[in-house]
């Protein structure tokens, strides 16, 4: 995976905040709308390629202005993201 390649996916994973805002927006029954969201200054701040010191390796995405237990958006985030091409990232969010 290139540094082009992370780009990209910092800026798929923006068009998936996004593509999660208007759903909150349209349907106000969905099970992440108690979570604890900054929804005026969502963005993702980082894309990485993890190394690990036992040799593994994964994708993960941090997104700030939201709690780190928001397991819910989280799960809609990693949703999205597979949805356009971005399996199996790890989508991590913080204050």
């Amino acid at each position: 995976m290139s540094t082009d390649d992370l780009k990209r996916l910092r800026q798929d994973t923006d068009k998936a905040i996004r593509s999660v805002e208007r759903r909150r927006r349209a349907v106000t029954d969905l099970w992440f709308q108690g979570e604890a969201i900054n929804w005026g200054d969502l963005s993702c701040r980082e894309a990485a390629l993890v190394l690990t010191d036992e040799g593994q390796s994964y994708i993960r995405v941090s997104i700030e202005e939201a709690a780190p237990d928001v397991t819910a958006f989280q799960a809609a985030i990693r949703k999205e993201l597979a949805i356009i091409g971005w399996p199996n990232v790890i989508v991590e969010t913080a204050w």
